[in-house]
C-alpha cells in the first residue's frame, strides 16, 4: 500500500497506480448515474490527478475510499448544477435532482458492483469468459457459443457453474446482486 507517515497513508507512485486500477471503473460507474460516461471519466481522472498533485494522506483505506467517493460525487454535483443553470437559461428541462439519498443508494450499488466484479474475477477462466459475454455483454447463448467456438450446451453449463460459484463466493449478497445486475437487463 502507501507509505505511512505519522500513521497516515501517503500516496506513492505504486500506491497511486494500485488505487487507480482498483477504483477508477467503480467510481466512473458511480457517477455515470448523474453524468455522461465521458464526463464521469473526466471527473474521476481529475480527482485522481488532484489527489496526486496535492500528495494527500489518509488515515486508512476506508478514509481513502470515502474520500474518493465523496470527491467524485461532489464534482458530479457541481457539474450537474452547472448544467441545470445552463439549461434553465436556455429554457430546457433541468436534470433530475440529486440529494443525499441518491448518493447513498448509488454508493451502495457501486459497492455491490465492486464485490461482484471481484467475485467474477475469481471464477475459472472459461467460466469467467462465458459469464462476462452472457451477463455483462448481454450476448445470447448461441452468440457466446459462436464467439468462443464451443457448443451451446457448454455455454449453458458454464453459465450455471458461474452462477453457483458466485452464489458461494457472494453468499448473502448474491440475491441482491442477481436482482440488481441480472434481472435489471
Amino acid at each position: 500500500m502507501g507509505v505511512k507517515d505519522n500513521g497516515k497513508i501517503g500516496v506513492t507512485k505504486s500506491f497511486y497506480q494500485e488505487m487507480f486500477l482498483t477504483y477508477h471503473k467503480p467510481l466512473c460507474v458511480f457517477v455515470m448515474k448523474m453524468v455522461s460516461p465521458e464526463e464521469a471519466e473526466d471527473i474521476v481522472d481529475n480527482v485522481f490527478m488532484a489527489m496526486w498533485e496535492k500528495q494527500l494522506r489518509f488515515n486508512d483505506s476506508n478514509h481513502l475510499k470515502a474520500f474518493l467517493f465523496r470527491a467524485v460525487y461532489n464534482q458530479a454535483i457541481t457539474l450537474v448544477n452547472h448544467k441545470k443553470y445552463v439549461n434553465r437559461t436556455m429554457r430546457e428541462m433541468p436534470r433530475e435532482e440529486w440529494d443525499e439519498d441518491n448518493y447513498l443508494r448509488n454508493r451502495i450499488e457501486t459497492e455491490v458492483y465492486m464485490e461482484v466484479v471481484q467475485a467474477v474475477e475469481q471464477l475459472p477462466e472459461r467460466c469467467r469468459e462465458v459469464f462476462k459475454l452472457s451477463y455483462v455483454d448481454g450476448l445470447k447463448v448461441s452468440e457466446v457459443a459462436r464467439k468462443l467456438s464451443i457448443s451451446e450446451d457448454t455455454v449453458k453449463t458454464q453459465r450455471l457453474k458461474a452462477r453457483k460459484q458466485l452464489q458461494e463466493i457472494l453468499k448473502d449478497l448474491y440475491p441482491l446482486c442477481w436482482f440488481i445486475f441480472m434481472l435489471g437487463r
